[in-house]
């Protein structure tokens, strides 16, 4: 099992399943969070920073025997039930305790349909998700994702990758902007969110 790495700039992360990454001129330390040294129920806020990041929206889950998802290195993901526009969205703030600016590189997402009662899930579903950076003076930027699953009823997360356009940023929010699923009353839509890789400058530089 891999563990949540911190490593320096001058590092260089290559693991099964992901591309290389690498800091770069804006970067001190590289984070790799996968999530894994959590307990699985742990809701993570912005009073509960994980590796210099503050996030809403987000728990922790062990998808061990899931049935459904496989988590790129196991076994933990995060999960955010429901993050619709505009009320639910969900986000990534540096915790300026730590760093001042965030590089994010790359992540894996799966987007789900669950039991809205016992959170289980029961499929995976194609969805689009937007990722909304904002920067300095108010500075945006955006891509979408799209997720397809890899089959009917299973699936792997899918790896993502950001451009340089969103170095130098402070959030990111995650909007989940339609899915192909036809939604049951007891029902809802998430995404399950994994392997975030991502620099960021510390705030003594």
């Amino acid at each position: 099992m891999l563990s949540s790495l911190l490593l320096k700039a001058s590092c260089l992360i290559s693991a099964v399943g992901f591309a290389s990454a690498q800091c770069n001129r804006t970067c001190d330390i590289l984070y790799f969070a996968n999530y894994d040294n959590l307990a699985s129920g742990t809701t993570l806020t912005f009073a509960n920073p994980y590796l210099g990041i503050q996030y809403s929206g987000f728990q922790v889950r062990d998808f061990t025997g899931n049935g459904v998802l496989t988590i790129p290195s196991g076994p933990n993901a995060l999960i955010a039930l429901n993050p619709y526009i505009p009320t639910n969205r969900v986000t990534f703030t540096v915790n300026r305790d730590e760093i001042r600016i965030l590089d994010p590189q790359s992540a894996f997402i799966a987007c789900v349909t669950v039991n809205k009662a016992t959170k289980k899930i029961i499929a995976p579903v194609e969805c689009n998700v937007q990722v909304v950076g904002t920067g300095p003076n108010y500075y945006i930027v955006e891509d979408t994702w799209h997720f397809t699953p890899t089959a009917k009823k299973t699936s792997s997360l899918q790896l993502f990758n950001l451009g340089d356009n969103f170095n130098s940023i402070n959030t990111i929010e995650l909007r989940l902007l339609n899915t192909t699923s036809k939604l049951k009353k007891n029902q809802e839509n998430a995404i399950v969110f994994d392997e975030f890789i991502y620099g960021g400058r510390l705030n003594n530089n």
